[in-house]
């Protein structure tokens, strides 16, 4: 794996040929396998160093790969001609290596070669933690926008229910109010009754008493 700065963007380029772009690689990355693992180490780093590559960099994800007593990862930087082991440091522990052309820290954390940016303190996600992170993003979006349509739908039957509830009030107002006028009315109509019971009781003793006189 190589990188490349300040060259043109072209989808067609599979390989970057020092001679058709007028420099090497900036960086070149060698994952090491069973197969070239020791070509890694030696043909390669010879290369390499005689086409002027700034930083090469060697990663076995076993753990298996290179002789005993080198590290699972190299860091090197070419000075007057040759690679020179670019200084590992522990941090939080953590066995940091600093890449000076990205300006970004590598360590091997299991299979997996791991970047951070040292100015945020963050590691610098793979594609497929990207991908996840867009698909966690995007259903944590989905469970929010469901939880707003939730409340939305209950603010909206809470609301149902007070106009039902207050129609409902308004409706038991209007029949104490008929029934409250009913029995004023009915009060009415039996002192009206009343009156005329004794009106009629009064007229009624009065033509008694004329009927008794001689």
């Amino acid at each position: 794996m190589l990188a490349a700065f300040g060259l043109e963007k072209r989808r067609d380029r599979s390989s970057c040929l020092t001679w058709l772009e007028g420099k090497p690689p900036d960086r070149v990355l060698e994952v090491a396998s069973p197969g070239t693992a020791r070509n890694d180490l030696r043909e390669k780093r010879r290369a390499y160093a005689a086409m002027g590559v700034p930083e090469y960099w060697l990663f076995d994800p076993t753990g298996e790969l290179y002789p005993r007593g080198q590290r699972r990862l190299q860091g090197l930087a070419l000075a007057d001609g040759k690679y020179e082991p670019l200084v590992e440091r522990v941090e939080g522990g953590l066995r940091l290596i600093r890449s000076p052309v990205p300006g970004l820290d590598l360590r091997a954390e299991g299979r997996l070669l791991r970047f951070r940016d040292p100015a945020t303190g963050k590691d610098v996600r793979h594609r497929k933690e990207s991908d996840a992170a867009v698909d966690e993003e995007a259903e944590r979006a989905d469970r929010e926008a469901a939880g707003r349509r939730a409340e939305a739908a209950e603010r909206r039957a809470a609301e149902a229910r007070a106009e039902r509830e207050a129609a409902e009030r308004r409706a038991a107002e209007a029949r104490a109010e008929r029934e409250a006028a009913e029995r004023r009315a009915a009060q009415v109509r039996v002192a009206e009754l009343e009156a005329a019971l004794r009106r009629a009781l009064r007229r009624s003793r009065a033509d008694s008493s004329g009927d008794r006189q001689p």
